[in-house]
């Protein structure tokens, strides 16, 4: 079964998303970076449910916020576990996770009318910051994390209405833009 019909990696800011973006958040941390520009992106929805304690962060968990403004990505926040704790294996489980809450999402019309079909989503480097992965191991975690995601979606109830087809890497800086694609080519 194949994972994606594409896999694209985009130097640029995260505004310029083309579909749902994926981000990682760890238990016990603050909202930062990438994740703070999304909770602007999302008039501080993300910060909200942080204060009230329904925010992911345990492993596992996920959540997805739909941003009402086309022009702007809605997200896919994902639980990552404590700091240090995260591996390729933990990551493809999150990822995972984080995809099949957004595609029963959608095959179940929150994002409007019932969508059915192909849908891409847009993701980060998870784990490479603070939480110590190689580009490799990320990209190593997210294949395998849309993979599962595919495999459980097709053997369900929802595995006519939705399928991945595209999984897009947003990167700022165009170094790592650049050192993604030579890891995706060696993967």
């Amino acid at each position: 079964m194949q994972v994606t019909r594409i896999i694209a990696v985009r130097h640029g800011d995260l505004r310029h998303a083309r579909h749902p973006l994926a981000v990682g958040h760890y238990f016990g941390d603050s909202i930062v970076s990438a994740e703070g520009v999304l909770d602007r992106l999302l008039d501080s929805r993300l910060s909200a449910r942080l204060q009230l304690g329904l925010y992911p962060g345990l492993r596992n968990t996920a959540e997805v916020f739909v941003n009402a403004d086309a022009r702007k990505p809605s997200a896919i926040v994902i639980g990552l576990g404590g700091v240090g704790e995260l591996g390729v294996g933990a990551l493809a489980e999150c990822f995972s996770s984080g995809l099949l809450r957004y595609a029963a999402m959608r095959a179940e019309g929150t994002f409007g009318e019932v969508e059915r079909g192909a849908c891409g989503v847009s993701a980060l480097l998870i784990g490479t910051g603070g939480g110590g992965l190689s580009i490799e191991d990320s990209l190593t975690g997210l294949l395998r994390g849309m993979q599962r995601a595919v495999e459980a979606l097709a053997g369900s109830a929802y595995g006519t209405r939705v399928r991945f087809d595209e999984l897009e890497l947003i990167e700022i800086y165009e170094d790592r833009a650049i050192e993604t694609v030579h890891a995706l080519q060696g993967l």
